[in-house]
């Protein structure tokens, strides 16, 4: 199983947004997700019905070691520029070869206006 947590992510209007995450088990072993795919979602609250941005495998949750559990989350600064600045939430799930879903990572996206234009 998938040693679930929390993280804050920060992304700037108008800036590239790149996350690599290593997904380990429990006990810091990598988790090989060869043949998973990825989903994440950012909302201004939970239950918010319309989406700020989804994001999916292999358009933009690249799979970059399938054995090793290392993927990266990336967002262009042609689509974070159409951002607001604002507070916000979001989820990452996986649905594995199998097809079982399972969310793996959740928390708070700070979105932030920059101040260079």
């Amino acid at each position: 199983m998938a040693n679930i947590d929390s993280r804050t992510f920060t992304i700037r209007v108008g800036n590239d947004f790149s996350k690599l995450l290593e997904i380990r088990q429990e006990d810091d072993t990598p988790i090989d997700v060869t043949g998973y795919s990825f989903k994440m979602q950012i909302r201004k609250c939970r239950d918010d019905d319309v989406a700020i941005a989804t994001l999916a495998s292999p358009t933009d949750i690249d799979v970059t070691d399938a054995a090793n559990g290392n993927i990266i989350i990336n967002i262009s600064d042609t689509v974070t520029a159409t951002y607001e600045e604002q507070n916000a939430v979001y989820d990452l799930q996986w649905t594995t070869d199998l097809g079982i879903v399972t969310t793996i990572l959740e928390g708070d996206i700070q979105i932030l206006q920059t101040v260079t234009k």
